[in-house]
């Protein structure tokens, strides 16, 4: 039994309607039957369909090794589609290989089986006209290079010379500049100046997940509930997704974020540099 199965199963027999768990979870009918069915090519991120999955789970009752069951099932399935797609890819390289093969092996045989037409006594008669020719022409051209080259011999040595000063000049003035970056760089660690660290203050006012990385850190998931809190010290950037717009509250060192989107709206955005991005086609 899939994990779509499994979750429509345990929700028959609970006697608990789609449209229910839509109310609890802020997660529109649509995506919960797609994730009965197993349909996941409706979600643009898998992330969204492990966050789900986990808020279906809790809807319906299932206790903490249940909803792990179903967790490590979607990772294993997700596991094996991309080693699919991997072998998959494998194949087509092959394919590709195997025509160019293909490909080389005929032009070569017809530049081996090419025989160009010619008149016998036409190709006769023009080579026999090149081997009588004499090399008046090419005897004249050779002596008129050597004395172009003898007449501008100093002009060219002056050429070099001044290129040569030039480039010099350049390589010498770039390394003046590296060595002056570099102190200046050495002088800056020494000061050791300390990095500043930002308050961020999450407070859930209605049911709703969220997917947080810090300072480029590996992301974490929660799935808030009304009334929970969550604190983080952010030193450089902090990079958000969350499920339900309307249902959190931002606050960036003790200011208060207005405007962050609608009721089952997913956006993302970063700090401190606040610009929502709210994906239209995500609204759950």
């Amino acid at each position: 039994m899939n994990i779509g199965e499994a979750l429509k199963s345990h929700r028959e027999s609970r006697k608990i309607s789609l449209e229910k768990i839509s109310e609890k979870t802020k997660i529109n009918t649509a995506n919960l039957m797609a994730i009965e069915e197993g349909n996941y090519d409706s979600f643009p991120s898998l992330v969204y369909v492990r966050g789900f999955i986990r808020s279906y789970a809790k809807a319906i009752g299932m206790n903490g090794p249940e909803i792990a069951e179903l967790i490590r099932q979607f990772n294993m399935e997700i596991k094996d589609f991309n080693q699919l797609q991997t072998q998959e890819e494998k194949k087509f390289k092959q394919f590709l290989s195997l025509t160019k093969t293909l490909d080389e092996r005929v032009e070569n045989r017809n530049i081996k089986n090419y025989e160009p037409e010619s008149d016998t006594g036409t190709s006769d008669s023009v080579a026999s006209t090149y081997a009588n020719r004499p090399s008046f022409f090419l005897d004249n051209w050779v002596k008129s290079l050597k004395l172009w080259i003898s007449t501008q011999l100093w002009w060219i040595i002056i050429i070099i010379l001044i290129g040569g000063a030039i480039l010099l000049g350049r390589v010498m003035e770039s390394q003046h500049h590296g060595s002056n970056m570099k102190v200046a760089s050495q002088s800056i660690v020494q000061q050791n100046i300390p990095l500043v660290a930002h308050k961020l203050k999450i407070v859930c006012t209605q049911p709703c997940w969220l997917q947080i990385s810090i300072d480029h850190l590996k992301p974490e998931q929660y799935d808030l509930i009304s009334g929970e809190i969550k604190t983080f010290q952010v030193t450089k950037t902090a990079q958000l997704i969350i499920g339900n717009a309307a249902g959190i509250q931002i606050q960036w060192n003790g200011k208060v974020l207005t405007h962050l989107g609608g009721k089952g709206q997913v956006i993302h955005f970063s700090l401190p540099k606040f610009a929502i991005k709210v994906n239209s086609k995500n609204s759950i």
